[in-house]
């Protein structure tokens, strides 16, 4: 099955960013067409692509991503209820990454009320910050939660 990747990007291009970033994607055999062009949280052009660095430890192999939005916020609910999720086959596997609550659970709400029998829902709850209760509704519309060690020690207490 073609790989697909669904998000949301700078309206105004960010400087060729935009055109980079999904033309890289698309040169390894990535269907981007399914991105959503916005502007940022305030209304104003965004500062540019949202970026991602991976830091490794040589001696440990751990790793460290920092991420960066630049002024763009997640896709929307109503782009993936009318744009992503019809394009989709019947059978796919769904992946989300959780970073804000409210928006993205919108998104896997939408995403498990239209889901087809083949579909596969997963999500990834890293953050601390993620309460219990929200790790739970998370929880309750996908068939996989991954969660981060970081998020589990410092929700044990919870559990």
């Amino acid at each position: 099955q073609p790989v697909r990747w669904a998000g949301s990007v700078p309206a105004n291009g960010a400087d060729g960013a935009v055109q980079f970033g999904l033309e890289a994607m698309q040169t390894y055999g990535v269907d981007v067409s399914m991105h959503e062009k916005v502007p940022d949280a305030t209304g104003e052009p965004a500062l540019g692509m949202p970026t991602s660095v991976i830091l490794v430890s040589q001696s440990t192999g751990s790793r460290t991503i920092v991420s960066s939005r630049r002024g763009v916020r997640e896709i929307s609910p109503e782009h993936v209820r009318t744009r992503v999720l019809p394009k989709l086959p019947p059978s796919c596997w769904l992946h989300f990454e959780a970073r804000e609550f409210q928006s993205v659970f919108d998104i896997v709400t939408e995403a498990d009320a239209s889901r087809q029998c083949g579909w596969r829902l997963s999500i990834e709850v890293e953050k601390p910050a993620f309460s219990v209760d929200q790790l739970l509704a998370f929880a309750s519309c996908v068939d996989v939660c991954f969660i981060s060690r970081e998020w589990a020690e410092a929700n044990i207490q919870g559990l």
